[in-house]
């Protein structure tokens, strides 16, 4: 029975801390779940009408009882985990907010403008220690170390 990455559920937690991964020994593919109240977890029963008409218990290994259970519902079924996991859920949560264009444009410049502020930082620090380093070398500056 497959496991699901400790790495792929830490990434999914932090993303959401209500979803969770786990393998669906019923369809045998990975299910992406979510917990919610008890009394929206789905029962573990579904409609029949092999035999006689009416309602049927599902049995206790099936994904329907196992998150009635434990009080989650299905998600989503992947049949492998991969890099499109996390993106597919941010695409899914702004068709589920109805988050309009200009707003995903606006998101998307200001998580733009912070890494590229990150990246300069990280520019202007090592541009630093090379200046430094360059003086050194040069003899007209000394490092100190200790803080004396």
């Amino acid at each position: 029975m497959p496991s699901v990455p400790t790495y792929v559920q830490s990434e999914v937690k932090r993303y959401d801390r209500l979803l969770r991964l786990r393998w669906s020994r019923e369809k045998k593919k990975f299910i992406l779940e979510r917990k919610v109240p008890r009394w929206v977890a789905h029962k573990p029963i579904r409609y029949t009408e092999k035999l006689e008409r009416g309602w049927v218990r599902l049995p206790e290994a099936s994904d329907k009882s196992i998150g009635y259970r434990e009080g989650y519902i299905a998600v989503a079924y992947f049949g492998r985990l991969n890099q499109s996991l996390l993106p597919w859920l941010w695409h899914n949560d702004m068709v589920a907010r109805n988050l309009t264009a200009k707003r995903i444009e606006e998101l998307e410049a200001k998580y733009e403008a912070e890494a590229e502020a990150r990246r300069m930082d990280d520019v202007n620090y090592m541009g630093g220690e090379a200046w430094d380093t360059m003086k050194h070398q040069a003899g007209e500056r000394m490092f100190m170390s200790g803080g004396h």
